[in-house]
């Protein structure tokens, strides 16, 4: 088995509503390569999805610092950062970036980023 075979478990098992299962497939390929793209972004989103911010955004940062190029693992840190209340702590996006999000509406991005942050406040209520 490789990484990209537990991916797409993990997406079977999410699309399917059993999260705790899709994490489970997302460890077992990151226990073969750690830095594996999709396994870790995904890992890093069901996290947020638990309620679990600061580990999630251990796992964007920790992406930005390995595929520095991509705006995905950028943004997503800095969603987890602003709903840990830390907005400052945010990373300055590079123009590539802001280019591939810009290419996104209005709409797109809220429909992206406003669910999230609702399940964020929800769970810290809990």
């Amino acid at each position: 088995m490789n990484p990209d075979f537990y991916f797409v478990e993990a997406g079977k098992k999410a699309l399917g509503g059993d999260l705790t299962s899709a994490l489970d497939y997302l460890k077992r390929g990151l226990a073969i390569n750690p830095t594996h793209y999709f396994c870790a972004f995904n890992h890093g989103v069901l996290l947020f999805k638990f309620g679990l911010i600061a580990e999630a955004a251990d796992e964007f940062y920790a992406l930005t610092k390995i595929y520095s190029k991509e705006a995905w693992p950028s943004y997503n840190l800095a969603i987890c950062l602003l709903c840990m209340g830390l907005p400052q702590s945010a990373p300055a996006p590079r123009k590539s970036q802001l280019d591939d999000l810009s290419q996104l509406t209005a709409n797109q991005r809220y429909e992206m980023v406003g669910p999230l942050c609702q399940q964020a406040i929800e769970h810290s209520t809990d």
